[in-house]
């Protein structure tokens, strides 16, 4: 035999040998298969889990979906949340992941439920509808773990926050000051500004330290509106302050009063001119409360006037001109801070030359704050993020203040301040800090 055929021979020996072992393997691992599928299905369950827990898909798990909702071009809030997003994904996302915003209109909802017309009793729950239909459409978007905004005069975060509650969604309500929002014993839910109630409970103090002792209150006929007044009045007497009158008007968010108001509100300030009071307390929209001042300051009404945090906006101080000069807002922010003027300047450029407002800022610190959350806890499960947000978050420094959270949500961080309406050297109107202790 020749060595070629003999090395032939072992060759073909080896060969088949290999593959005898290899076939007595698969067929091993066949019979374990079939015999422990409970335990493959066991592994296939946890892996769907997993995915759904974390709110993605594994063919989808690129982005990290936020739901941002806002009325479209009322102040810079989505300016100020798009600006952090881009400025988190140019640093490569968060773990890997790049945020993506899903962004509704909340005026396109109050429109089609006829918020307009909540006066009437037919469209009264027009703000809730809206609230839960905004709900519903971002709580069916794949991937959603939480959502931020809800402007607080549109009364939609509370209805909104029980659905993203029942579907597991982290709901930071940036705007929303209504206590009950904090009361509804939600794990997700939290308060970014202070309640009405402090809002108050700040505006009386301040007329006390101020020997306000007799004041006239004018406020809106919105909900946020009639809570805080509601609560300025029950405060007044625990402060010893009288509440001479009081004079309501009905107005939304950018409407001047109707003609119907503008009469009403003339003739009750008419019958309160020559009564004896030290300041109005003015609690509504900046575009109402500017026809508000101007109308008491024409009518020969000189008090100061003492408003809500909702005044303190370019509208405001754009629309009264010099005749608002010294009014006083209560606040909880402070532009003259070195946080705030850095993101002034950037936010500057980023929009095209549009001026930062409070709004920007709260845009931009809700989007951080999930963000940092992220980063640390490396996780996007909602519930793990809640629960580190409540208990395990140090105070947060952020351009529109401080941010900390109590077992129930709310933000005990912000501090209040009074800023009143000045001009510079320049003629330009702009609220600064009030050093009043």
């Amino acid at each position: 035999m020749r060595v070629s055929d003999i090395v032939m021979t072992k060759s073909r020996k080896i060969f088949y040998t290999i593959l005898s072992g290899v076939i007595i393997i698969l067929a091993v691992l066949l019979w374990n298969l079939k015999n422990n599928m409970q335990f493959y299905e066991y592994v296939q369950s946890n892996i769907v889990y997993i995915t759904e827990t974390f709110g993605l898909k594994q063919e989808e798990n690129s982005d990290i979906v936020i739901g941002v909702v806002w009325p479209e071009g009322d102040g810079g809030f989505v300016e100020g949340a798009m600006m952090a997003q881009e400025q988190i994904n140019a640093q490569g996302g968060l773990n890997h992941k790049k945020i993506r915003f899903i962004i509704e209109n909340e005026t396109k909802y109050l429109e089609s439920a006829r918020a307009d017309l909540a006066r009437h009793g037919r469209y009264r729950n027009a703000a809730q509808d809206a609230g839960s239909q905004i709900a519903r459409k971002l709580v069916a978007e794949k991937g959603l773990i939480a959502v931020i905004g809800h402007k607080d005069v549109n009364d939609t975060a509370l209805p909104a926050s029980i659905t993203y509650e029942s579907k597991g969604i982290l709901f930071l309500a940036s705007s929303e000051t209504n206590p009950l929002l904090t009361h509804i014993n939600s794990t997700l839910t939290f308060q970014l500004q202070p309640s009405s109630v402090r809002m108050a409970q700040e505006i009386i103090q301040f007329c006390t330290d101020q020997s306000y002792n007799d004041v006239v209150i004018i406020h809106a006929r919105d909900r946020d509106s009639i809570q805080t007044a509601a609560f300025v009045k029950k405060m007044s007497s625990e402060f010893g302050v009288k509440i001479v009158t009081s004079i309501t008007f009905y107005n939304r968010s950018r409407e001047e009063l109707s003609h119907a108001d503008v009469s009403n509100v003339t003739s009750s300030l008419l019958a309160v001119k020559n009564s004896s009071f030290n300041a109005i307390i003015l609690i509504g929209e900046p575009m109402a409360a500017q026809q508000i001042v101007k109308m008491s300051r024409k009518l020969g009404i000189h008090q100061p006037f003492v408003g809500s945090d909702a005044l303190e906006s370019d509208v405001f101080s754009s629309y009264v001109g010099p005749m608002g000069k010294g009014t006083v807002v209560a606040s909880v922010f402070d532009e003259t801070t070195f946080y705030y003027r850095q993101f002034s300047k950037v936010f500057e450029k980023y929009s095209n030359g549009k001026k930062a407002d409070v709004y920007a800022g709260i845009g931009y610190d809700s989007v951080q704050i999930l963000a940092n959350l992220i980063r640390k806890n490396h996780t996007l499960n909602p519930a793990d993020l809640a629960h580190a947000l409540r208990y395990q978050t140090p105070l947060i420094y952020g351009v529109s203040g401080l941010f900390g959270f109590t077992g129930k949500g709310e933000n005990f961080g912000k501090v209040f301040t009074f800023n009143e309406l000045k001009s510079d050297e320049n003629g330009i109107l702009s609220f600064v800090p009030l050093k009043y202790y």
